[in-house]
């Protein structure tokens, strides 16, 4: 096992039998409903019906995964740089070092990669524990943090909240974004134009983005254009009224409100905190817009975004804070999710230090064995651990793929072949709709993929997981990042994979 996989059983002041008492992800009944201090414990998050909610004053997790110091039984983290996804050096999903500002007295490195750009900030007597994360991939870079528990709200209209100091310079620069997809795919993006942001969008998804500075300091934020994406094509919705800007300060959080339905979309927002989130002045609604969503539950992502921060003049990293994330609705229990760390090895690219957090696919053509490459050395395997299957009934690989749509077309021969715990190998080729998506303009090679899994090949405990491409171009190689396991239970409460979407033996 790799230095990469290894790192997901790092913890925190704990010994071997703490470790194996706190295994991963063996949790699936839902969300943890920690009220911060002073707040009501009947309304976390100032949600009367709470399905999720984090404040993030429990501290960092015992166990860290992708998320840094997020609880990885509550937060799949993904990481994606679309444009550099696969490259000479050679490369595999590169991120460049962040600059931090001081987050935490047990922490006093000032320049960090993933997962420590994702930090659990230390409370003070003035203020409650928040997330900071620095987002430093460039060329449309995504820092996308999805919440596991999903997001009912069928034949209501459910709220998402969020406090977040929302500043952004320019489009080009970073700036935040909220959005929901209907299956538990790793860092989509909406694709308004070809390089506003290439990358995998989703199957059906809502893409929120604060990306409109109303003022040349970046002193307020509005919505930039809003998307629903059905079957993987987009519509760009048409505001409902007038639509408002909010006025931000970095460090300062502004109170977001997100109202949505399947026929409606309703968004508030406050100018910046004074006083330490303790209030949000002027409240009021910034975004309305009709709508025909093509679903009605989902996933949350919470997503830090870079454009092109550095080329723009605007420094390597733009840093957000982050507090009382949550959302209300029904509690969706029935499922375990488990992740593959990011891979972690070094290099150069660009003139510049970086991390790999991605794996490179080989086939044999290419002068080395086929295999898994992180991205230099061959990878025997990747491992899941801590798996529990009991009382489960389906099983799905999610993960971002990359292929060389820039220099070739896809077509329905090109796909994955997977193999769990060296038993059989499966295959699983790109679907009509995921051929044309991936052939668009500004997927940058990019895909988000579900993988239907026999629960047969996998056992409780350890499952190793080998992947190879099929019949995909090599000059710039298939590419792998943000892969978990996500199991469901016989009851169904969680949204399964369409009939399309497939592994063929």
């Amino acid at each position: 096992m790799t230095e990469g996989n290894r790192a997901i059983a790092s913890t925190r002041a704990l010994g071997a039998s703490a470790f194996i008492a706190l295994v991963l992800y063996a949790v699936g009944s839902g969300a943890w409903l920690w009220p911060a201090p002073g707040r009501a414990a009947a309304a976390p998050c100032g949600l009367a019906n709470a399905a999720f909610c984090d404040t993030f004053d429990e501290g960092p997790a015992a166990i860290r995964g992708r998320g840094g110091d997020l609880d990885p039984a509550k937060w799949s983290a993904a990481r994606l740089a679309p444009s550099d996804f696969s490259g000479f050096g050679p490369v595999a999903n590169p991120v460049i070092a962040a600059p931090i500002p001081p987050c935490k007295a047990s922490f006093s490195a000032t320049t960090v990669y993933p997962p420590d750009d994702t930090l659990i900030c230390d409370p003070s007597p003035s203020l409650s524990a928040q997330l900071m994360t620095a987002i430093a991939i460039q060329n449309y870079g995504n820092n996308s943090y999805m919440i596991r528990q999903p997001f009912d709200f069928a034949n209501r209209t459910g709220k998402i909240v969020l406090d977040v100091d929302a500043v952004s310079l320019a489009s080009l620069a970073t700036y935040v974004e909220i959005d929901l997809t209907e299956d538990p795919v790793p860092a989509p993006t909406f694709r308004e134009f070809e390089n506003f942001e290439p990358g995998p969008v989703p199957r059906n998804g809502l893409m929120m983005k604060w990306s409109d500075n109303c003022a040349s300091n970046g002193g307020s934020i509005a919505l930039g254009k809003v998307l629903v994406y059905a079957n993987y094509a987009s519509t760009t919705l048409t505001p409902v009224g007038a639509t408002a800007c909010t006025a931000t300060r970095q460090g300062s959080l502004n109170h977001f409100e997100i109202q949505v339905s399947q026929q409606h979309l309703d968004i508030y927002g406050s100018d910046y905190s004074t006083d330490n989130g303790q209030s949000f002045p002027n409240l009021r609604r910034m975004y309305s817009a009709d709508l025909g969503l093509p679903f009605t539950r989902g996933y949350v992502h919470v997503s830090a975004r870079n454009h092109a921060s550095i080329k723009y003049g605007f420094g390597p990293d733009g840093v957000y804070h982050w507090d009382n994330v949550g959302f209300d609705g029904p509690l969706v229990s029935g499922w375990r999710a488990y992740e593959i760390p990011d891979n972690g090895t070094a290099g150069t690219y660009m003139n510049q230090s970086i991390r790999n957090l991605g794996y490179l696919l080989l086939d044999g053509t290419s002068g080395k064995p086929a295999g898994i490459y992180d991205p230099r050395n061959r990878v025997s395997s990747l491992e899941f651990q801590g798996v529990d299957v009991s009382g489960m009934a389906t099983a799905r690989l999610s993960l971002n793929a990359y292929f060389n749509t820039i220099l070739h077309v896809a077509t329905s021969t090109w796909g994955l072949t997977v193999r769990f715990n060296g038993g059989t190998w499966r295959n699983r080729f790109l679907t009509p709709a995921e051929i044309q998506a991936i052939n668009t303009a500004g997927s940058a090679g990019n895909i988000a993929l579900l993988l239907d899994v026999p629960l047969a090949d996998l056992a409780s405990g350890s499952n190793t997981l080998e992947l190879l491409p099929l019949n995909a171009p090599m000059d710039y190689p298939p590419a792998v990042a943000n892969i978990d396991l996500i199991l469901t239970s016989s009851a169904g409460s969680v949204p399964t994979a369409p009939t399309n979407l497939r592994i063929v033996p």
